[in-house]
């Protein structure tokens, strides 16, 4: 009867799709601090904190108040001079779009480039 009920509750078990991983799931804060950084490692003369994101989850306008998702586009924009990027020698900003994904472990995530650094 106890081999019955354990193979029932493992026959229960495997009907019922594994939760996701809450670490591969960023909150807005995080996806924009990874896109910081992301971008200060990928543009190397470029320091995290001159760059100012702005995150949206992949697919949607805008994030739910207390959600926390995948997959992050974030646009990003960068003041600074030593850019020639544009034509444009009095603009001083710049900027481009990262595709930001959490992956399991704290604090882990990947990047791609959607568009690259540009005149704004």
């Amino acid at each position: 009867m106890k081999g019955l009920l354990i193979a029932g509750c493992l026959v229960v078990a495997a009907c019922f799709p594994q939760a996701a991983s809450a670490e591969s799931h960023l909150s807005k804060r995080q996806a924009e601090a990874n896109t910081r950084d992301a971008v200060s490692k990928y543009y190397e003369d470029t320091a995290a904190g001159e760059v100012v994101p702005s995150c949206r989850p992949q697919g949607l306008a805008r994030a739910r108040p207390g959600y926390d998702y995948r997959h992050w586009v974030c646009d990003f924009a960068i003041a600074g001079d030593e850019y020639e990027y544009c034509d444009d020698p009095e603009n001083q900003y710049f900027g481009g779009r990262f595709k930001i994904s959490g992956r399991d472990g704290v604090g882990s995530y990947t990047f791609r480039v959607l568009n690259g650094l540009r005149c704004l």
